[in-house]
């Protein structure tokens, strides 16, 4: 192979020694994929990431200058949805155009360079119909960006957010296989056009504590608590992207440490670890890479076995809060300052801190509590009087 005298991105932590990985078909695939130059690249801030949510209270409200004008340099709009709509596919359920283009300009003339991806789905969203390709929704997802920004792109990125659903026995409370393949495929699409493209899975989705993976999204926890009433726990499904695509496509990863009965709220609440503590040995079990097993070899991937490893670089991983500390015992609640004793304990630690902090939402920075302020004066992200 000529992966190695290519130079290119890291793909995967390929080690033939350790058992199966990619078969040689699909190794070959994600090679020419890196070799795909993309055009009208969108870039990301150079640097650290404030990424904040905002929807249209965030709008509305003022609340998105605000996050950004304190250290936001990322804001997600929040959310579309990818629907047949009268048998036809359809872009639906977007935030108001005019206020985005609005904020766009505001930001700009301050001389804040704000990154403006919009995501995909949320928590009881329908996820993407099958019935179309992921190319063919690219297709019409950069229409309707275009149209929505009066000839030119609105939004330079998109953000995967599919998550489960209040229905445990809902379409929506799992993740199969076509799904998974539709977003892997537009999200190659929209590299090669040019797009930034993350994820945000909330912890379950990609769990480093467990070897195992399932398509749905209304298992129980993978910890020993709430076997018998909470029912939205997902098994490593977002790993099938990171381990196919990750190293190409995703520039970066939020983790929701925030949701529900997570294994980061486990660890703490139950356990008893320290957050800075915690949020290091995570991190670093992250960057290691970690077994997942798919228990028979997987269609589309080119995986030759049932094991693949589920890996992140630190120039992906963003670590995701919550900007309310009055969150309930479902959640975690981590606060700006305990990401500062994180970055001092990943220093002494020697672990490369990750890219950034990821936040919801822009709607609760400055009323719930001051959020990208007291992250920017650990991230540096904006310029600090």
């Amino acid at each position: 192979l000529r992966l190695i005298s290519l130079n290119l991105p890291v793909i995967l932590r390929l080690d033939l020694s350790q058992g199966p990985s990619l078969s040689l078909p699909g190794m070959l695939r994600l090679a020419a994929l890196a070799l795909l130059a993309p055009v009208a690249l969108a870039a990301l801030p150079p640097g650290n990431l404030i990424v904040a949510y905002a929807g249209n209270d965030a709008c509305d409200s003022g609340r998105a200058n605000y996050a950004a004008e304190k250290g936001a340099n990322v804001l997600i709009w929040f959310s579309i949805f990818l629907k047949s709509v009268n048998g036809a596919p359809e872009v639906v359920n977007s935030p108001p155009f005019d206020c985005v283009a609005k904020i766009k300009a505001e930001l700009e003339a301050e001389g804040l360079p704000t990154f403006h991806s919009i995501c995909i789905g949320g928590w009881d969203a329908p996820h993407p119909n099958t019935t179309w390709s992921g190319a063919e929704w690219f297709d019409i997802f950069d229409a309707w960006n275009v149209e929505a920004g009066g000839g030119e792109r609105l939004f330079d990125g998109i953000d995967w957010d599919l998550e489960g659903n209040d229905n445990p026995n809902s379409t929506y409370a799992k993740l199969p296989l076509e799904t998974l393949h539709l977003m892997g495929e537009m999200s190659v699409a929209a590299k090669k056009a040019g797009y930034v493209v993350s994820l945000a899975p909330a912890q379950s989705y990609m769990d480093v504590t467990t070897t195992e993976f399932g398509y749905g999204l209304n298992y129980y926890p993978s910890q020993p608590w709430h076997q018998d009433d909470f029912p939205y726990a997902g098994r490593n499904n977002y790993c099938y992207l990171i381990t196919i695509y990750g190293g190409v496509v995703f520039d970066f990863v939020s983790v929701q440490l925030y949701e529900s009965y997570a294994p980061a709220n486990y660890a703490v609440t139950q356990e008893g670890e320290d957050i800075a503590s915690y949020l290091t040995d995570w991190a670093a079990a992250l960057y290691k890479g970690y077994d997942v097993d798919y228990g028979h070899p997987v269609p589309y991937a080119g995986l030759a076995g049932s094991y693949s490893t589920c890996i992140l670089r630190p120039d992906q991983l963003v670590i995701g809060i919550i900007a309310n500390p009055e969150v309930t015992e479902k959640s975690v609640f981590i606060s700006p300052g305990d990401i500062g004793a994180a970055w001092a304990s990943m220093a002494a630690a020697e672990v490369p801190t990750p890219r950034g902090v990821m936040y919801w939402n822009a709607g609760m920075d400055g009323v719930k509590m001051e959020m990208a302020g007291p992250l920017n004066d650990v991230l540096h992200t904006r310029p600090q009087s």
